[in-house]
């Protein structure tokens, strides 16, 4: 098994690929989907039959292939495969529109595009093949399901030398501000950060996985799937995450691990169908992608499952893990308390992008745009984006602090502060409030809540409701749509009072 025993001295990074994480996976049960299981010997000879069929196709190592697919075994199977072959993965979102798997596809050079469309409600090998004319690096579109079950025998076994250090996965930022980068993995990188995950939790053979995050994303492919081979636990499919769903199959398959943003964690529990005895299989888990409201981690302890809170972006995975530097993982917080970190965990570049790269890693130090600060036991707390960092007449607002007191309302379940433009003073407070379930919002009550425990320039001058936050794929708030709503809704009035 590669999950480390011991890691309280810290942890020393191996050379080691993703192929070799299948490879030697102790598992017996891989996937349990709606359809059927799959045990680790088909997913390691489904992965085979796609590196072979690749290879006979002409991919060559570090060429681009695109991956889209719906979480399933298929997407497993067809993502190892392209990793066997040596070529870089480009896993595209699922959820974007044409022109922006256009301009993933365009960006990334991709010279193969492989597509699942048994999944998804609509055809993304028809897309992709309509997006084709426009893509002229773009040679060959392929269904996946023709590489993972194979028509003919595959007898290609000479397959090319993977390094640890060669680049393996092409993952592009979730896009909350602005144009998604792509972010260029090497194998150890990812490999490593799931070997220490694994290993903090302790997974096991006896450990059921519930895969509820995108497996296109640095989570998904992270710590749902490494993390399972690395442990040989199993995967319990969930192709879009419901809470209600959630809930069901963590009761019928004896979950032990969930993964899920605050946002998902924050669902299970004030789901109408939640009971606590659906969830006591649960042991531990993964909160990640957003700061989390005060007490949502106290509140799954008491149900008996001891979650990890760890912040990692695109560019770098798991840095802090509980408030805590990641095995492995140097950090420090600059003067203006930004936090950076440097290992094993780190992104080569970004790709065909040397400035932006110039800029993001300074002297091997990966700067992550995360304002951070820290308690008297060291412990490292995200307080917020310098991106999105409000400055209301010179005074400095993190969106946490406001949030955090906007949930504390009974009648608030969700909420997500902004920045908006004011001529006075700059910058205000914006927020969006999500009601709690069968719950009227009274807003002079909600703002009479806020100015007991803010200070009046932490107040939100502008405070709008609505049915659900904006996210991005990855459960990350997309505050500059909430903004931009504003922004209509004023304009459309004609007025900038609230």
């Amino acid at each position: 098994m590669l999950t480390p025993n011991d890691l309280s001295a810290g942890y020393e990074p191996v050379p080691i690929t993703f192929v070799d994480l299948l490879e030697a996976s102790p598992g017996e049960t891989a996937f349990v989907e709606d359809e059927r299981d799959w045990s680790y010997d088909e997913l390691r000879q489904a992965a085979h039959n796609v590196a072979a069929r690749l290879i006979s196709l002409g991919v060559k190592p570090t060429d681009r292939v695109a991956l889209v697919a719906g979480n399933s075994a298929a997407f497993a199977a067809a993502q190892y495969g392209i990793f066997k072959s040596g070529a870089i993965c480009v896993a595209l979102n699922t959820r974007l529109t044409p022109t922006e798997w256009q301009a993933v596809l365009k960006h990334s050079g991709s010279r193969f595009a492989v597509a699942d469309s048994t999944l998804l409600a609509s055809s993304p090998l028809e897309t992709i093949h309509a997006l084709k004319p426009q893509l002229p690096e773009l040679e060959l579109v392929v269904d996946s399901h023709q590489l993972i079950q194979p028509t003919e025998p595959r007898t290609i076994t000479d397959f090319p030398e993977v390094r640890a250090d060669d680049p393996a996965i092409l993952v592009y930022t979730s896009g909350t501000t602005g144009r998604p980068k792509g972010c260029l993995h090497s194998h150890r990188s990812y490999a490593n950060s799931a070997i220490v995950t694994a290993g903090l939790k302790g997974l096991t053979t006896d450990d059921r996985i519930l895969a509820s995050v995108p497996m296109f994303n640095a989570f998904g492919t992270l710590n749902c799937l490494m993390e399972a081979f690395v442990s040989g636990a199993t995967v319990i499919n969930q192709t879009v995450f419901e809470a209600g769903d959630a809930l069901a199959r963590i009761q019928e398959h004896g979950v032990t691990d969930f993964l899920g943003t605050p946002t998902m964690w924050m669902r299970l529990l004030q789901h109408a169908e939640f009971a606590p005895e659906k969830v006591s299989t649960l042991r531990t888990g993964i909160m990640a992608g957003a700061v989390p409201p005060q007490g949502l981690s106290a509140s799954w302890l008491e149900l008996g499952c001891q979650q990890q809170q760890i912040f990692g972006m695109s560019e770098a995975t798991s840095i802090l893990i509980d408030g805590k530097p990641c095995p492995g993982i140097e950090v420090q917080i600059t003067p203006d308390g930004e936090l950076i970190s440097r290992g094993f965990n780190q992104m080569l570049e970004y790709f065909r992008d040397p400035a932006a790269t110039a800029e993001k890693i300074r002297s091997g130090w990966v700067y992550s745009g995360d304002l951070v600060d820290s308690d008297l036991n060291d412990s490292i707390r995200i307080t917020g984006r310098k991106d999105e960092l409000i400055i209301t007449g010179g005074f400095n607002v993190t969106p946490a602090e406001v949030e955090d007191v906007l949930r504390a309302h009974s009648s608030v379940a969700d909420a997500a502060a902004f920045s908006f433009p004011d001529e006075d003073l700059g910058q205000v407070v914006a927020a969006v409030v999500v009601p709690a379930t069968g719950q009227q919002l009274d807003f002079e009550q909600i703002m009479n809540h806020c100015r007991e425990r803010l200070a009046n320039y932490k107040l939100p001058k502008y405070l709008r409701s609505n049915a659900e936050l904006a996210l991005t794929s990855n459960g990350k708030v997309q505050r500059f749509r909430h903004r931009q709503d504003l922004l209509d809704e004023l304009k459309i009035n004609g007025s900038l009072d609230t």
